[in-house]
């Protein structure tokens, strides 16, 4: 996917949201998109970076990502037994780790239990030869300096079903605030006690539900419980579960709904006309559009 691909989608973006929509250059020239409501534009996500061109969750993910035009990008966080937050979208490293010259892990390792100096002699390039012994795990923080080098927003999804504390929470987001990326990060999580958790030290953040069944009151609910007056708060639904009663439903509370994950031209069209401010993708753009 190349750039002229990416904006000629944006155009499709701003022409069907509202008349008075931005245009394309007035979207690119934000340094950050999350510092004002997105009404005028929906916003185009690299799942786990550009993952259909380099290793998902590692640091060339989020290179290529920036280098095809990505403004936005989402990655998944786990953390070590040392304590620090990875890059990583499963509980093992099995699927998407390699070790020597390529080779397979048989025996499950979990990151929880792995320092990151022995995630660290690992290779992460996955099912990308070329990236073979040029891919190590990626540290949040890592990818945090990255991000704010290259105008990269992030969405960062907390992906421990157990475990994740108001300790992780403030060291997270303290790294978040250290390096002035407040706005230019939204978090995601099924959980919404992880979010809330977030929102303690970050009463501003951006947040999004992620859900993976049809809008319900119980999914509003959720929602109330974690709208504080001062962050923006969103449901992130799996895009198989959107239907125009459910999108009337939640839009009649006063919240708005992105998708993931969309790799299909004419469902995302569909989406974006039902009022969708987000859509999560692998490949969206790519040969045709």
């Amino acid at each position: 996917m190349d750039i002229n691909t990416q904006f000629n989608f944006a155009n499709f973006v701003s022409n069907n949201i509202s008349d008075n929509s931005k245009n394309v250059s007035e979207i690119n020239s934000d340094a950050s998109i999350f510092s004002e409501k997105s009404d005028n534009y929906t916003r185009i996500i690299a799942h786990r970076g550009d993952s259909d061109d380099a290793p998902e969750n590692t640091l060339e993910a989020y290179k290529t990502a920036v280098e095809n035009g990505y403004e936005v990008a989402e990655c998944d966080v786990r953390w070590t037994s040392d304590g620090e937050a990875v890059l990583l979208h499963d509980k093992s490293i099995n699927r998407t780790a390699r070790k020597g010259k390529g080779c397979f892990l048989i025996f499950p390792k979990l990151c929880k239990k792995m320092t990151l100096d022995e995630l660290s002699q690992y290779d992460f390039s996955y099912k990308y030869p070329e990236y073979l012994n040029k891919s190590k795990i990626t540290t949040l923080e890592d990818l945090l300096k990255f991000s704010k080098e290259n105008n990269l927003n992030l969405y960062i999804d907390l992906k421990e079903k157990a475990g994740f504390d108001y300790d992780k929470a403030k060291k997270i987001t303290e790294t978040v605030k250290n390096l002035g990326m407040e706005d230019n990060v939204t978090w995601i999580s099924t959980s919404c006690d992880y979010l809330k958790s977030v929102q303690k030290y970050m009463p501003k953040a951006r947040l999004g539900y992620l859900y993976r069944k049809k809008i319900s009151d119980k999914a509003i609910e959720e929602l109330d419980s974690l709208n504080n007056g001062k962050s923006e708060v969103f449901l992130d639904i799996k895009n198989s579960k959107v239907t125009q009663k459910g999108v009337d439903k939640l839009h009649n509370a006063g919240y708005d709904f992105e998708v993931w994950t969309v790799n299909n031209k004419k469902e995302a069209e569909k989406l974006i006309k039902m009022g969708c401010k987000g859509i999560t993708t692998d490949k969206l753009n790519k040969n045709e559009i």
